[in-house]
């Protein structure tokens, strides 16, 4: 199995977490940028090969952008892609609190920085 490993790759897979966390803890997502989320899609990352490992499947690092922008798996069998899809799924079910927590600080900041400005 190929695997592309760049982070901005990864966060496209945790997108509609992210949505999703903004949206519960009543942030503007223009408020915030995407990028700002990139620890825990290398999190979700290294989850992610860690069960692959565990699972005794074997990736290689692609390092090419052939089959498009933000695709992660470039090349794999139909086992390899069910196995890649399982252990993302997990990955990103555990990272969710972390993720609405991160959302849940921003909210904050950002309330007490139109705060001081109403002072």
């Amino acid at each position: 199995m190929k695997l592309n490993l760049a982070t901005e790759n990864w966060r496209e897979t945790i997108l509609d977490l992210i949505d999703r966390a903004e949206a519960e803890a009543s942030l503007d997502s223009s408020e915030t940028d995407a990028a700002d989320y990139d620890d825990f899609a290398d999190e979700v990352a290294g989850d992610v090969l860690r069960e692959l490992t565990d699972n005794g499947l074997d990736y290689e690092r692609c390092y090419s952008q052939s089959v498009g922008s933000f695709v992660i798996v470039q090349s794999a069998s139909e086992d390899e892609q069910h196995a890649f899809s399982i252990a993302i799924e997990k990955a990103k079910e555990a990272i969710y609190p972390k993720i609405l927590e991160q959302a849940k600080a921003f909210a904050a900041e950002m309330s007490a920085n139109r705060n001081e400005e109403d002072e």
